[in-house]
């Protein structure tokens, strides 16, 4: 496929959440080794749409190889987790940085998306069929606008980047909080910070 890329971030650095993700160390995956119906039970919400994702096209073998083709040397803890040897996230972060722009996609940061209006039903010609505005942080004009062929939000929570989905026609699913283990054993011991707490 050719294509120019552009990736839009309204902030100065992009993936702060891998940043924090798995305390700092990024738990870029789980076990490759156990079966998939044992990987996706560990997502309660989610596993359905994981499931062709993870069978016809990024499979847990293929993040694997994908990462370890790029010199990420992984580990896989006792629980199944799988962090870079490094057990910092700045590895994965430069490393997926480091492939986009290998690839040629251009990273734009403090660009804020501010909305995207469809344009044309099919095709857009040379002009683009997705109008998008943007506001800059970094150009001298406050807002500005330019069209692309094809867009894919990637907003989390966000809620700018719900009402531009809705905008575009999709429904939204009321986000939940995601869970997480929380080891709390040593402070609620004696002398801990937990300790004595109600509940």
């Amino acid at each position: 496929l050719n294509c120019d890329v552009i990736v839009f971030e309204g902030t100065s650095k992009t993936m702060s959440k891998v940043r924090i993700s798995g305390g700092g160390r990024c738990n870029v995956m789980h076990d490759k080794t156990k079966p998939l119906p044992q990987i996706l039970s560990s997502y309660p919400r989610g596993h359905k749409e994981l499931r062709g994702l993870y069978t016809k096209r990024f499979t847990p073998d293929d993040a694997y190889d994908w990462f370890t083709s790029r010199g990420v040397q992984l580990k896989t803890e006792s629980d199944g987790r799988m962090f870079p040897t490094t057990d910092n996230s700045q590895t994965i972060i430069d490393t997926i940085t480091n492939a986009a722009l290998r690839a040629g996609v251009e990273i734009r940061t403090k660009e804020k998306v501010n909305s995207v209006h469809l344009i044309g039903e099919s095709g857009g010609g040379e002009n683009g069929r997705f109008l998008v505005n943007i506001s800059s942080k970094t150009q001298q004009q406050s807002a500005m606008e330019e069209r692309f062929d094809a867009i894919i939000l990637a907003t989390g929570s966000f809620p700018l980047g719900h009402e531009i989905a809705r905008s575009l026609g999709h429904t939204i699913v009321k986000p939940v909080p995601s869970l997480f283990t929380f080891d709390a054993k040593e402070l609620v011991n004696d002398g801990g910070s937990f300790n004595g707490l109600a509940g």
